[in-house]
């Protein structure tokens, strides 16, 4: 069985800014919301190794983090 090992340490953050307002319509004042969220805001594009392959001569595991994405969702309440 291979042995563990620790990589770097990693940073990820994720946020997400969001805004609620009435809006006019079809003649009628819904709520509307409006919604952006970001995944992995430091943009960390490193690797975690987790695990040494059984001649040592590489990694046999690693973790590789998510590249930075954003989505924006828009929600009307009538």
């Amino acid at each position: 069985m291979a042995d563990a090992i620790y990589g770097p340490s990693s940073f990820n953050v994720d946020a997400f800014v969001g805004c609620r307002r009435k809006a006019r319509l079809f003649e009628r004042n819904p709520n509307l919301t409006v919604q952006l969220n970001v995944r992995n805001v430091t943009d960390e594009q490193e690797y975690s190794p987790l695990q040494y392959n059984n001649t040592y001569s590489g990694y046999a595991r690693v973790i590789l983090y998510e590249p930075r994405n954003f989505r924006c969702s828009i929600g009307v309440d009538f």
